[in-house]
């Protein structure tokens, strides 16, 4: 009897103990997997879903265990597991079997990190493709191939509400840039260079990126104990608040130019220290001199250690290059190396000569030349479309000489660093076109070098150095008082623009007798050059608007439908301008008879003269500050009585307007000509 009330009292208690195991977890099923690429298991219901929305592509690797997080959406605490671009909850107080997993906002919160406002002021791009879907529920549109995937994907359950414009975006993993829309869930990526087009659209890993930032004390949006991270009030021994950036590989051997007399290439680089299993991935790619085409020989990944060793297939021009992994994240990739391979087990020529042509180790490639942008340039462009171009070169006995274009942009990814945008090897001609390189106003440089192939065998030059240029593509650059630099003009004599944000506002006079013609004021929106603005008057001026390289030089096509095509030039109006003997236009006048004006930078020396018999009176000098039209300027002579005077332009600087209100005589208005 003791046995068996014993026996059943322990009964009881292992119910309990596998009742409340269940109740505190949905995991005690059979389904699980484990993935050898990350270390990770995957168990049912989250093994399931993964399977059914879009796995590997839509999901990505997982990059943690399952574990208890607190989600800052609602302060709720799930079972969590992140993936490299999707995190999954599992939400017991959901009736519905369907919907007991869920998807984290990780494409918010993801946002929000880059971008604190939740806002981006890049401008919008066009997405290539049919179709558009306006949300009214965030006011944001999906278009092309974007709104393809998101209705073919999952749509609103698997991807969310659109929260920005399709914009170019540097990409963290490889360093290039996209154009990119990001969802509450995810993050879409236009990649033109894909050949199939099922992966033109791909999903950025936001999973992997807000974990990241989490592990290193960032503000993920989630929770503070992701795969098996303390409580966000626990000391985590060397966290910062500062992300870790994952350490770009240092490369050994093979070097940019080596020419290597084997196929057997060992690839070698600097230990990497770095928490997370790190490993390197390399690329290699082939040459084809006939076309200029690169073809993949090399695609290793997850390589351990500081070599890693190959036969490559050919003799040849080749490039390289390679990027860190690890489980928090991978590195910037490197830009390419180039080398060549001249090995002993080359084929033999078809016809043998008894006296075998000697071949020159040292063909002589000059350094293109470059034509533009020039060292300094300023670019205005929209879309951000740069053409590079550079002077041929010529090498002796040369079968044929292509080019090879590099481009860095500065402060995109890292602060203070240099990323490298693009590496363009054999370019067959002396200009390349990159179509939207950068995002607002970042600095960039650019260098060129030759490769030429002389008897079959390629021989790279000397790099050129870095030419310098920059972006601009900010209204508030036109902003001011613009004045013809002909002050004898018989058109456009004065262009006063003012900025809100990116719409700019234009007033235009034109020349007429007495004084200016006031063309009104027309409105357009700066989205960078060319930016026109139409005047429609009683004949129509369309004027297309382009500044000069230091931006204190306005350009001004006006085609009208009258007088044809002129072109224009202004300068800002500065103190330098009003510099001269101004008579009164009115020889009779009882007023001001003339003001002698000098400048000095920006200091005016006014020297005034009234109206007195038989000479005039001398008012003496007063000195003024500019800041701009009107010009104030007051000539108190004591006693009570003074003349304040407004000075402004007509007729593009050839007449002075001068407003005197004197504290006897009121207000009078005076001309005055040079």
């Amino acid at each position: 009897m003791k046995y068996t009330k014993l026996s059943r009292w322990l009964a009881a208690f292992l119910l309990l103990i596998m009742v409340s195991s269940l109740s505190s977890s949905a995991f005690a099923q059979a389904g699980n997997r484990f993935f050898g690429e990350t270390g990770k298991t995957v168990n049912d219901p989250f093994l399931g879903y993964w399977n059914t929305h879009g796995s590997l592509a839509q999901q990505g690797y997982p990059i943690t265990n399952l574990s208890d997080e607190r989600n800052d959406a609602d302060g709720n605490t799930y079972q969590t597991q992140y993936f490299e671009r999707a995190r999954f909850e599992f939400h017991p107080e959901v009736a519905d079997p369907n919907f007991k997993v869920l998807l984290g906002l990780l494409g918010r919160e993801a946002l929000l990190a880059k971008y604190p406002s939740g806002s981006v002021s890049a401008p919008s791009e066009v997405v290539p493709g049919d179709g558009n879907r306006t949300f009214s529920e965030t006011g944001k549109t999906v278009s092309g191939l974007f709104l393809a995937y998101w209705n073919t994907h999952g749509g609103l359950a698997q991807q969310g509400y659109p929260i920005t414009q399709p914009f170019f975006e540097i990409n963290e993993a490889d360093g290039q840039q996209y154009i990119t829309q990001y969802f509450e869930r995810a993050r879409f990526e236009y990649h033109p260079e894909q050949s199939n087009s099922n992966f033109k659209v791909l999903l950025g890993l936001v999973g992997r990126e807000v974990y990241q930032r989490k592990q290193n004390g960032g503000s993920g949006g989630g929770g503070g104990g992701g795969g098996g991270t303390p409580p966000t009030n626990t000391p985590v021994p060397g966290a910062t608040n500062t992300p870790v950036i994952v350490p770009v590989p240092q490369r050994i051997a093979p070097l940019e130019g080596a020419v290597l007399n084997t196929r057997n290439v060992s690839f070698q680089w600097q230990p990497i220290s770095y928490p997370g299993n790190p490993s390197v991935l390399i690329t290699c790619d082939l040459l084809d001199p006939a076309s200029g085409n690169w073809s993949n020989v090399i695609d290793q990944r997850n390589l351990p250690g500081t070599s890693y060793s190959a036969t490559l297939p050919a003799d040849g021009t080749y490039r390289w290059r390679m990027r860190t992994h690890s489980d928090l994240g991978d590195s910037l990739t490197t830009s390419f190396t180039s080398f060549r391979v001249v090995s002993s087990s080359a084929p033999p020529p078809a016809t043998p000569t008894a006296t075998p042509t000697p071949v020159n180790p040292t063909v002589s490639v000059p350094v293109p030349s470059k034509i533009s942008p020039v060292n300094g340039a300023v670019l205005r462009t929209y879309p951000r479309t740069t053409t590079f171009s550079w002077n041929p070169v010529a090498v002796t006995g040369a079968d044929s000489i292509r080019y090879n274009l590099e481009v860095e942009i500065y402060g995109a990814v890292g602060v203070n660093q240099w990323t490298t945008f693009r590496t363009q090897l054999g370019i067959n001609g002396t200009t390349a076109n990159l179509s939207s390189p950068f995002t607002g106003d970042n600095n960039g440089r650019w260098r060129v070098w030759a490769t030429a192939t002389v008897g079959g065998t390629s021989y790279n030059g000397e790099r050129g150095d870095w030419s310098n240029f920059s972006f601009n593509t900010s209204a508030s650059q036109y902003a001011g008082n613009w004045y013809n630099d002909n002050m004898n003009t018989n058109g456009i004599t004065r262009l006063d623009v003012t900025n809100a944000g990116q719409s700019l506002t234009v007033h235009g006079y034109g020349s007429c007798s007495p004084s200016d013609c006031d063309w009104g004021t027309h409105t357009g929106t700066f989205n960078g050059e060319p930016f026109s603005i139409l005047f429609d008057l009683s004949t129509n001026h369309q004027l297309t608007f382009s500044l000069n390289n230091a931006g204190d030089q306005l350009k001004v096509v006006d085609v009208g439908s009258a007088s044809g095509s002129n072109t224009y030039y202004f300068h800002r109006l500065t103190a330098a301008r009003f510099s001269a003997n101004w008579i009164n236009e009115d020889a009779a006048t009882r007023g001001i008879t003339r003001l002698n004006i000098t400048a000095s930078g920006n200091t005016l020396t006014i020297h005034g003269y009234g109206s007195c018999s038989p000479t005039d009176c001398d008012w003496s000098t007063r000195t003024v500050t500019f800041n701009g039209e009107p010009v104030s300027v007051l000539f108190d002579f004591g006693g009570g009585l003074s003349d304040q005077l407004s000075l402004s332009f007509q007729l593009a600087g050839r007449r002075l307007k001068v407003v005197d209100v004197g504290s006897r005589s009121g207000t009078n208005i005076y001309y005055f000509h040079r």
